[in-house]
């Protein structure tokens, strides 16, 4: 970091004769093995950064999207079912991941401990905590890398998330703890994303999380070094990341962080558990989860809901089953728990998985 400061302080001396002005180091990273930082330089200063022998890596600064469709957004008026061990009704995602058929229960059934005592970190826009599927006190605002913005949902993609991960009705872990990690406003990019990354696991090994929580990532962009490298680190650390697999129906090793080997790369399937056009595909796609007309909580009500499709609502189903087995049972770190996952799921089930894992989400109930 030294370096870095002292040849943006030397190219700062030189004034430039077309007046721009470069703002230095904005952000700073160091979990794990990942070292690193973000920041605004001149063509000087990252040349002389590319030839360090201190310096594995210099790229741009990537924009990241979220993977989901436009919402279709109505309001609720009828309060949420309360958390049984059977719901029913149960929309049918719920009912996709308690049955280990191809067909539909009626109802989502799931072990009473529902997460309880589980910490669920949700790298996205915010969340509605107000909302009363996420009730109960359930929501802490974590962190805000957005700079200049309110620590409020006002797009409702990480809303929906979290609904799905730990809501009343529509959520897998019903009594999961939603830490809010606001990365995203209208776009993200590498740097936030870091940034985010970098709070949320420190968060996690500083409270001796590792075994209670996991991280859902429903965001993501092109093959990125820096972001792989991140999520890879957090793994070695024993942290669990669900991502997003990617809406750009091409091979999930041109996405990041879904090419990145330490995440669970999710991939989306219809209701009738085929893979979605839109869906990502390939070695990286570790599993499927429903993912098309996806409805949960949203914004700005609190009683607000939207349908969503992507990958982007496929994630969460995912992470909302490692803190309900992280629940139940002993998880110690990222290793074992995505083998829980992957030994879990339903096998053979998923229509044309294209090269990718043929695992379907499933919460081992039995059914």
């Amino acid at each position: 970091m030294n370096i870095v400061r002292s040849l943006h302080a030397r190219a700062a001396l030189v004034r430039r004769e077309d007046g721009k002005s470069f703002e230095g180091v904005s952000h700073q990273y160091d979990f794990g093995d990942f070292r690193g930082y973000a920041g605004h330089f001149d063509s000087y200063v990252v040349e002389q950064l590319r030839g360090h022998e201190d310096v594995a890596e210099v790229q741009l600064d990537q924009v990241l999207k979220t993977h989901a469709s436009a919402p279709i957004v109505s309001k609720r008026k009828k309060k949420s079912a309360p958390a049984l061990a059977k719901q029913v009704p149960a929309p049918i995602p719920l009912q996709m991941i308690s049955t280990n058929t191809n067909g539909f229960l009626g109802g989502y059934y799931y072990d009473k401990s529902a997460g309880a005592g589980t910490y669920a970190y949700v790298l996205d826009s915010g969340i509605n905590a107000g909302h009363s599927e996420l009730c109960c006190k359930r929501v802490t605002l974590g962190y805000n890398a957005i700079k200049d913005a309110k620590f409020v949902d006002d797009d409702g993609h990480g809303t929906h998330m979290a609904g799905v991960i730990g809501g009343k009705k529509y959520g897998v872990a019903k009594k999961t703890n939603l830490i809010a990690v606001k990365v995203y406003k209208k776009r993200s990019l590498t740097s936030i994303m870091l940034d985010g990354l970098n709070w949320a696991v420190n968060d996690i090994t500083s409270k001796k999380r590792e075994a209670k929580a996991v991280i859902n990532i429903s965001i993501g962009g092109d093959f990125d070094k820096a972001l792989n490298a991140a999520v890879d680190a957090a793994f070695a650390k024993g942290i669990t990341i669900v991502v997003a697999a990617g809406n750009d129906k091409r091979d999930a090793t041109k996405e990041s962080p879904a090419s990145a080997a330490g995440a669970i790369a999710v991939g989306a399937v219809t209701d009738a558990r085929r893979r979605a056009d839109f869906s990502n595909f390939g070695a990286p796609v570790a599993i499927f989860a429903p993912g098309v007309k996806i409805e949960s909580a949203y914004v700005p009500g609190s009683k607000d809901t939207a349908l969503l499709s992507g990958t982007s609502s496929a994630a969460p189903f995912v992470a909302g089953l490692v803190v309900y087995f992280k629940g139940m049972m002993s998880l110690p770190d990222a290793k074992s728990t995505k083998a829980k996952i992957l030994d879990t799921a339903v096998k053979g089930k998923v229509g044309d998985p294209k090269g990718s894992a043929n695992l379907l989400a499933y919460n081992g109930c039995g059914k």
